[in-house]
């Protein structure tokens, strides 16, 4: 099942054409620039992001090895560590400076775009339902503002 479904998807991103990619290239700058505007500095600095920092420097200083994520708003639920480990490296080359670690939670956040394109391509096979899923992804204000 899964081996078709990669087959299909696989397909669909070969039929894509240079037009498709630059509209998508579009898509994704102006997302960027929707992301990092007002500039650096204007991050959102809250509970969840001085928790991960808290235990990602645990990790470089004491050399702890996580293996539960971040507590979700249910007690006893959890995401997995990834995240921790995927974040370590900017806090640590920034030195503790949370405008790194923002930036590559954007660039996360829109490398959804090129498989959520040939997601809905794939359901719908419809090129204008595409373009506006795409559309609304980029410009939701949860994906803008919890990038």
């Amino acid at each position: 099942m899964w081996e078709k479904l990669f087959s299909q998807l696989q397909q669909l991103g070969q039929r894509l054409n240079s037009a498709d990619l630059i509209l998508v290239g579009l898509i994704f700058c102006l997302g960027l620039g929707l992301r990092l505007y007002p500039g650096q500095d204007h991050f959102s600095w809250i509970y969840d992001q001085a928790r991960d920092q808290y235990i990602i420097r645990s990790i470089f200083e004491q050399g702890n090895l996580v293996l539960v994520g971040p507590q979700t708003d249910y007690p006893g639920l959890s995401h997995g560590p990834l995240s921790y480990y995927l974040l370590a490296p900017a806090y640590f080359f920034s030195q503790g400076d949370p405008n790194l670690p923002g930036l590559v939670m954007i660039l996360v956040n829109l490398s959804t775009l090129l498989p959520l394109a040939l997601l809905v391509q794939y359901l719908f096979q419809d090129k204008k339902i595409t373009w506006l899923s795409l559309l609304l992804f980029v410009l939701a204000y949860e994906q803008i503002e919890y990038a």
